[in-house]
């Protein structure tokens, strides 16, 4: 639940102010949340989430643009010397992440969900690590790219992109790679989990996040239609058995393999109350308000997603055997 603070709530003439009414949509009211005079949000960019339905990035505001970038900056910044993340948990989450796979400044890894790079470089510069890094999206490689160049790091972190349909790796070379919410929007899920495999090193791990459904029949459902509904891209989901059977059937031995749907709802929400928390009311511009309530329709979306139990985010830490593996 997005909280209220002090001074937010209803006054005695029953004005309600703007961000008490954000609240209130979060948490489910479908009243319009448009401000008085000056601050209201474009037709379509308020009330019911549901009721939104757009066919490309561009008109869902989902596009990394260099605006939305920033928001999304200030939007899952931990701390003032943490806001190079476009996701939820800030770089420190990086850490809990790969806190499995043991690594040092000899090991290498590879990060096939750089982002804005903001991961990247905490595994660089915090943990000493050699890391090649790689995201699907050509946009947001080319912002995090020149970030790694503006830290001094453009050598050490570089980030390039790559296409999942075609995705090639060396053999034998990494002790750990990261995958972070990218394989439900990849089509052929198994060949790329056979190829990342194939990557590892005996010993290496693979530690994967990701958007899966509870049952094969979870897809159906009303929360989860509507996320998908807001994904620029149709998503391609498969179930946490169907995952586990792949990557057994890849000869990855998986130590944990947990419904981590919880932690992930509390980093959205405690993402967004400390955004709202430090917002001022100058702040609140048409322009800046419609960008708010663009990427607050997806995010309240994938939240109540979650909390249904229909869509689960999954957490799973694998292996790679000393036992041979066939190809």
């Amino acid at each position: 639940m997005v909280r209220a603070r002090h001074g937010d709530a209803e006054s005695d003439d029953g004005y309600i102010p703007f961000l008490e009414r954000f609240r209130r949509w979060w948490n489910g009211d479908r009243a319009p949340i448009s401000g008085d005079g000056s601050v209201s949000a474009e037709p379509g960019a308020e009330g019911d989430p549901e009721a939104i339905t757009r066919d490309s990035p561009e008109d869902t505001g989902l596009a990394w643009t260099e605006k939305r970038v920033s928001f999304c900056r200030r939007l899952w910044a931990i701390s003032d010397e943490d806001n190079e993340m476009v996701e939820p948990g800030g770089a420190r989450y990086i850490d809990t992440l790969l806190q499995p796979a043991a690594l040092n400044s000899s090991k290498s890894a590879l990060d096939l969900s750089a982002g804005l790079g903001g991961g990247v470089r905490r595994m660089v510069g915090g943990l000493g690590l050699w890391v090649t890094a790689s995201d699907p999206d050509r946009e947001l490689v080319g912002r995090a790219q020149k970030l790694s160049v503006r830290r001094g790091l453009a050598k050490r972190a570089p980030i390039t992109v790559y296409d999942p349909d075609t995705l090639e790796l060396p053999e034998n070379k990494f002790h750990a790679v990261l995958l972070r919410e990218r394989l439900f929007r990849m089509r052929d899920k198994q060949a790329v989990l056979k190829t990342i495999r194939m990557s590892l090193k005996t010993g290496g791990s693979l530690i994967m996040t990701d958007f899966v459904l509870a049952t094969d029949k979870s897809g159906a459902s009303d929360p989860v239609t509507a996320w998908t509904a807001r994904e620029t891209e149709a998503p391609h989901l498969w179930t946490m058995e169907a995952c586990r059977d792949v990557l057994e059937g890849a000869g990855l031995q998986v130590r944990s393999f947990e419904d981590a749907s919880t932690r992930y709802r509390q980093m959205i929400l405690a993402g967004w109350a400390q955004f709202i928390d430090g917002l001022k009311r100058e702040e609140l511009t048409r322009d800046f308000v419609n960008t708010m309530m663009r990427e607050a329709e997806y995010w309240v979306r994938l939240e109540r997603a979650l909390g249904s139990g229909e869509l689960v985010y999954l957490h799973c830490h694998a292996l790679l055997p000393n036992a041979p593996v066939t190809r």
